[in-house]
Protein backbone atom coordinates (compact mmCIF):
# COMPACT_ATOMS: atom_id res chain seq x y z
CA UNK A 1 0.00 0.00 0.00
CA UNK A 2 1.26 3.47 -0.84
CA UNK A 3 1.53 5.52 2.34
CA UNK A 4 3.06 8.73 1.04
CA UNK A 5 3.63 10.57 -2.23
CA UNK A 6 6.37 13.16 -2.38
CA UNK A 7 6.82 15.17 -5.58
CA UNK A 8 9.71 17.50 -6.30
CA UNK A 9 9.39 19.57 -9.49
CA UNK A 10 7.47 16.75 -11.15
CA UNK A 11 5.56 17.85 -14.25
CA UNK A 12 3.39 20.85 -13.40
CA UNK A 13 4.04 20.54 -9.64
CA UNK A 14 6.68 23.16 -8.92
CA UNK A 15 8.53 22.79 -5.64
CA UNK A 16 8.03 20.00 -3.10
CA UNK A 17 4.62 18.45 -2.42
CA UNK A 18 4.07 15.79 0.22
CA UNK A 19 0.79 13.84 0.51
CA UNK A 20 0.30 11.53 3.50
CA UNK A 21 -1.94 8.57 2.59
CA UNK A 22 -1.11 6.33 5.56
CA UNK A 23 -4.58 6.35 7.14
CA UNK A 24 -6.67 6.42 3.96
CA UNK A 25 -8.63 3.39 2.79
CA UNK A 26 -9.95 4.87 -0.46
CA UNK A 27 -8.31 7.55 -2.58
CA UNK A 28 -9.77 9.42 -5.55
CA UNK A 29 -7.73 11.74 -7.73
CA UNK A 30 -10.13 14.43 -8.96
CA UNK A 31 -9.90 17.86 -10.50
CA UNK A 32 -10.53 19.86 -13.65
CA UNK A 33 -8.85 19.14 -16.97
CA UNK A 34 -5.10 19.84 -17.02
CA UNK A 35 -4.86 20.06 -13.21
CA UNK A 36 -2.20 17.34 -12.89
CA UNK A 37 -4.18 14.14 -12.20
CA UNK A 38 -2.30 12.11 -14.83
CA UNK A 39 1.02 13.48 -13.58
CA UNK A 40 0.22 12.06 -10.12
CA UNK A 41 -0.38 8.62 -11.63
CA UNK A 42 2.82 8.96 -13.69
CA UNK A 43 4.77 9.81 -10.52
CA UNK A 44 3.53 6.64 -8.82
CA UNK A 45 4.25 4.48 -11.86
CA UNK A 46 7.72 5.99 -12.21
CA UNK A 47 8.50 5.37 -8.54
CA UNK A 48 7.39 1.73 -8.80
CA UNK A 49 8.52 0.78 -12.30
CA UNK A 50 10.90 3.49 -13.58
CA UNK A 51 8.57 4.48 -16.43
CA UNK A 52 5.40 6.51 -16.95
CA UNK A 53 2.10 5.41 -18.55
CA UNK A 54 3.45 6.29 -21.99
CA UNK A 55 6.78 4.54 -21.33
CA UNK A 56 8.79 7.75 -20.89
CA UNK A 57 11.77 7.83 -18.57
CA UNK A 58 12.37 10.79 -16.23
CA UNK A 59 14.95 12.43 -18.49
CA UNK A 60 12.33 12.58 -21.28
CA UNK A 61 9.56 14.19 -19.24
CA UNK A 62 8.82 17.90 -19.55
CA UNK A 63 8.79 19.79 -16.26
CA UNK A 64 7.59 23.22 -15.29
CA UNK A 65 9.53 23.33 -12.01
Amino acid sequence: MIERIRLLNWGPFRGEHDVDLAHRRLIAVTGPNFSGKSWCIDAILYALFGRTRSGLEARDLPTWG
